[in-house]
Protein backbone atom coordinates (compact mmCIF):
# COMPACT_ATOMS: atom_id res chain seq x y z
CA UNK A 1 0.00 0.00 0.00
CA UNK A 2 2.78 2.31 1.02
CA UNK A 3 4.03 1.86 -2.35
CA UNK A 4 1.27 2.48 -4.31
CA UNK A 5 0.86 5.80 -2.43
CA UNK A 6 4.76 6.75 -3.18
CA UNK A 7 4.02 6.03 -6.82
CA UNK A 8 0.84 7.80 -7.17
CA UNK A 9 2.92 11.21 -5.38
CA UNK A 10 5.93 10.58 -7.74
CA UNK A 11 3.83 10.58 -10.84
CA UNK A 12 1.50 13.65 -9.64
CA UNK A 13 4.66 15.49 -8.85
CA UNK A 14 6.61 14.46 -12.31
CA UNK A 15 3.73 15.53 -14.14
CA UNK A 16 3.47 19.37 -12.64
CA UNK A 17 7.34 19.52 -12.67
CA UNK A 18 8.61 18.38 -16.02
CA UNK A 19 6.37 20.72 -18.01
CA UNK A 20 8.25 23.43 -16.87
CA UNK A 21 11.20 21.62 -16.94
CA UNK A 22 10.71 20.73 -20.66
CA UNK A 23 9.98 23.99 -21.69
CA UNK A 24 12.40 26.00 -20.26
CA UNK A 25 9.92 28.14 -18.17
CA UNK A 26 11.22 30.64 -15.17
CA UNK A 27 9.54 28.99 -12.81
CA UNK A 28 11.87 30.58 -9.98
CA UNK A 29 12.30 33.93 -8.57
CA UNK A 30 15.38 35.85 -7.92
CA UNK A 31 16.48 35.86 -4.49
CA UNK A 32 18.12 39.62 -5.03
CA UNK A 33 15.09 41.31 -5.86
CA UNK A 34 12.42 42.77 -2.79
CA UNK A 35 9.24 41.37 -3.65
CA UNK A 36 7.44 45.01 -2.38
CA UNK A 37 9.63 46.91 -5.12
CA UNK A 38 7.81 47.57 -8.00
CA UNK A 39 9.29 46.34 -10.70
CA UNK A 40 10.23 49.00 -13.97
CA UNK A 41 8.41 47.64 -17.02
CA UNK A 42 11.30 46.35 -19.54
CA UNK A 43 11.02 47.26 -22.82
CA UNK A 44 12.97 45.63 -25.61
CA UNK A 45 14.24 47.49 -28.22
CA UNK A 46 13.18 47.69 -31.66
CA UNK A 47 10.04 47.34 -34.04
CA UNK A 48 9.14 44.16 -34.82
CA UNK A 49 6.96 41.63 -34.56
CA UNK A 50 7.27 39.70 -31.65
CA UNK A 51 8.03 42.51 -29.70
CA UNK A 52 4.29 42.69 -27.33
CA UNK A 53 5.49 38.91 -26.76
CA UNK A 54 8.93 39.57 -25.85
CA UNK A 55 8.33 42.13 -23.73
CA UNK A 56 5.23 39.96 -22.12
CA UNK A 57 7.81 36.68 -21.14
CA UNK A 58 10.43 39.72 -19.67
CA UNK A 59 7.80 41.79 -17.65
CA UNK A 60 6.57 38.35 -16.10
CA UNK A 61 2.31 39.22 -16.72
CA UNK A 62 0.99 36.79 -19.52
CA UNK A 63 -1.36 33.96 -19.87
CA UNK A 64 -0.67 31.37 -22.56
CA UNK A 65 -1.87 28.08 -23.81
CA UNK A 66 0.16 25.70 -25.48
CA UNK A 67 1.09 22.12 -27.32
CA UNK A 68 4.32 20.36 -27.48
CA UNK A 69 5.59 16.84 -28.27
CA UNK A 70 7.59 15.79 -25.92
CA UNK A 71 9.18 12.28 -25.95
CA UNK A 72 6.58 11.05 -28.37
CA UNK A 73 3.62 12.95 -25.71
CA UNK A 74 1.91 15.61 -26.27
CA UNK A 75 1.46 18.03 -23.90
CA UNK A 76 -0.71 20.48 -23.41
CA UNK A 77 -0.14 23.34 -20.66
CA UNK A 78 -2.39 26.68 -19.52
CA UNK A 79 -0.22 28.77 -17.77
CA UNK A 80 -1.31 32.39 -16.28
CA UNK A 81 1.95 34.06 -14.66
CA UNK A 82 2.15 37.91 -12.83
CA UNK A 83 5.45 38.19 -11.18
CA UNK A 84 6.38 35.32 -9.07
CA UNK A 85 3.04 33.96 -9.00
CA UNK A 86 2.16 31.23 -11.37
CA UNK A 87 -0.20 29.18 -12.14
CA UNK A 88 -0.64 25.56 -14.42
CA UNK A 89 -2.78 23.41 -15.64
CA UNK A 90 -1.57 20.98 -17.67
CA UNK A 91 -2.14 17.22 -19.42
CA UNK A 92 0.75 14.97 -20.26
CA UNK A 93 -0.02 11.49 -21.56
CA UNK A 94 -3.64 12.36 -19.83
CA UNK A 95 -2.71 12.42 -16.22
CA UNK A 96 -3.94 15.78 -15.30
CA UNK A 97 -2.06 18.56 -12.98
CA UNK A 98 -3.12 21.89 -11.37
CA UNK A 99 -0.26 23.60 -9.25
CA UNK A 100 0.06 27.43 -8.36
CA UNK A 101 3.36 29.17 -6.86
CA UNK A 102 1.96 31.89 -4.48
CA UNK A 103 5.49 32.82 -2.27
CA UNK A 104 7.78 30.75 -3.30
CA UNK A 105 5.32 27.44 -2.18
CA UNK A 106 4.17 25.20 -4.83
CA UNK A 107 0.29 24.07 -4.20
CA UNK A 108 -1.16 21.22 -6.03
CA UNK A 109 -5.02 21.59 -6.76
CA UNK A 110 -7.78 19.23 -6.60
CA UNK A 111 -10.69 20.55 -8.16
CA UNK A 112 -12.72 18.06 -8.19
CA UNK A 113 -12.31 17.39 -4.89
CA UNK A 114 -12.31 20.90 -4.33
CA UNK A 115 -8.61 20.71 -1.95
CA UNK A 116 -5.11 21.62 -2.02
CA UNK A 117 -2.39 21.04 -0.46
CA UNK A 118 1.40 22.32 -0.05
CA UNK A 119 4.01 20.36 -2.16
CA UNK A 120 7.42 20.01 -0.59
CA UNK A 121 9.43 20.82 -3.43
CA UNK A 122 13.26 22.89 -3.81
CA UNK A 123 12.43 26.27 -3.84
CA UNK A 124 13.36 26.65 -7.82
CA UNK A 125 11.63 23.61 -8.65
CA UNK A 126 14.93 22.13 -10.00
CA UNK A 127 14.77 24.63 -13.08
CA UNK A 128 18.21 26.54 -12.67
CA UNK A 129 18.43 26.46 -16.27
CA UNK A 130 15.25 28.03 -17.06
CA UNK A 131 15.04 31.40 -19.64
CA UNK A 132 15.40 34.64 -18.11
CA UNK A 133 13.53 36.82 -20.86
CA UNK A 134 14.45 40.02 -19.37
CA UNK A 135 17.95 39.42 -20.58
CA UNK A 136 16.30 39.63 -24.38
CA UNK A 137 18.37 41.10 -26.97
CA UNK A 138 17.70 41.06 -30.78
CA UNK A 139 19.40 39.12 -33.16
CA UNK A 140 17.77 38.64 -36.25
CA UNK A 141 14.43 37.56 -38.04
CA UNK A 142 13.68 35.11 -40.81
CA UNK A 143 11.35 32.23 -41.36
CA UNK A 144 10.84 28.16 -40.24
CA UNK A 145 8.50 25.59 -40.78
CA UNK A 146 7.28 24.48 -37.97
CA UNK A 147 6.30 21.09 -36.19
CA UNK A 148 2.53 21.97 -37.50
CA UNK A 149 4.15 21.81 -40.99
CA UNK A 150 3.31 25.56 -41.44
CA UNK A 151 5.84 28.47 -42.36
CA UNK A 152 6.04 31.61 -40.60
CA UNK A 153 8.51 34.10 -39.70
CA UNK A 154 10.41 34.47 -36.68
CA UNK A 155 12.15 37.13 -33.99
CA UNK A 156 14.93 35.64 -32.71
CA UNK A 157 16.72 36.79 -29.36
CA UNK A 158 19.33 35.53 -27.41
CA UNK A 159 19.00 35.32 -23.98
CA UNK A 160 20.37 34.46 -20.48
CA UNK A 161 19.12 31.06 -18.50
CA UNK A 162 18.51 31.89 -14.46
CA UNK A 163 22.01 30.45 -13.77
CA UNK A 164 23.70 32.63 -16.25
CA UNK A 165 24.54 30.40 -19.23
CA UNK A 166 23.41 31.33 -23.24
CA UNK A 167 20.26 30.51 -24.67
CA UNK A 168 18.16 31.97 -27.16
CA UNK A 169 14.19 32.00 -28.03
CA UNK A 170 12.21 32.39 -31.42
CA UNK A 171 9.24 34.06 -31.68
CA UNK A 172 7.23 32.97 -34.49
CA UNK A 173 3.72 35.41 -35.54
CA UNK A 174 1.66 34.97 -38.41
CA UNK A 175 0.95 37.41 -41.10
CA UNK A 176 -1.67 39.12 -38.95
CA UNK A 177 0.88 39.39 -36.27
CA UNK A 178 -0.21 36.94 -33.97
CA UNK A 179 1.77 34.71 -31.39
CA UNK A 180 1.89 30.94 -33.23
CA UNK A 181 4.97 29.40 -31.41
CA UNK A 182 7.47 30.16 -28.89
CA UNK A 183 11.05 28.29 -29.44
CA UNK A 184 13.53 28.12 -26.67
CA UNK A 185 16.87 26.50 -27.27
CA UNK A 186 20.14 26.57 -25.62
CA UNK A 187 22.91 24.54 -27.36
CA UNK A 188 21.52 22.05 -29.54
CA UNK A 189 18.65 21.44 -27.74
CA UNK A 190 15.36 23.30 -28.53
CA UNK A 191 11.90 23.26 -27.29
CA UNK A 192 8.71 24.12 -29.83
CA UNK A 193 5.98 25.38 -27.98
CA UNK A 194 2.79 26.05 -30.32
CA UNK A 195 0.71 28.46 -29.21
CA UNK A 196 -3.43 28.57 -29.10
CA UNK A 197 -4.05 31.19 -27.17
CA UNK A 198 -1.60 34.51 -25.45
CA UNK A 199 -2.94 38.05 -23.59
CA UNK A 200 -1.54 39.83 -21.63
CA UNK A 201 -4.71 40.15 -19.38
CA UNK A 202 -4.75 37.47 -17.34
CA UNK A 203 -8.49 35.87 -16.66
CA UNK A 204 -11.04 36.15 -13.84
CA UNK A 205 -10.43 33.59 -11.17
CA UNK A 206 -6.75 32.63 -12.13
CA UNK A 207 -3.62 32.72 -9.83
CA UNK A 208 -5.81 32.56 -6.49
CA UNK A 209 -6.40 29.66 -4.73
CA UNK A 210 -10.31 29.45 -4.54
CA UNK A 211 -11.52 30.62 -1.08
CA UNK A 212 -13.93 27.72 -0.37
CA UNK A 213 -11.42 25.37 -1.50
CA UNK A 214 -9.87 23.00 1.93
CA UNK A 215 -6.16 22.80 2.61
CA UNK A 216 -4.95 19.72 3.70
CA UNK A 217 -1.55 18.19 4.36
CA UNK A 218 0.01 15.93 2.26
CA UNK A 219 -0.36 12.45 3.19
CA UNK A 220 -4.17 13.38 4.07
CA UNK A 221 -4.65 14.11 0.38
CA UNK A 222 -3.02 11.19 -0.83
CA UNK A 223 -4.51 8.96 1.53
CA UNK A 224 -8.35 10.02 1.44
CA UNK A 225 -8.54 12.19 -1.68
CA UNK A 226 -6.37 11.22 -4.72
CA UNK A 227 -7.94 9.21 -7.44
CA UNK A 228 -11.31 9.37 -6.00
Amino acid sequence: MNNIKISKRIVLMMTALSLCAACLFSCSASDDVNKNDKKERIEIPGDYPAKPYIEALANEEYYLDISLLLNGVIIYNTVARRGDTIESRSNVGGSESHTILIDGVTYFIDDENEVYFKADTASDGGLMGAVDYSTAVYASSGSEVLATGKEHSYDEYTCKTISGQDCGVKIFTNDSGNLMAIVDYSGDKSVERDVAAFSEDIPEGWLEIPKNYKLVDEDTYFDEYYGR
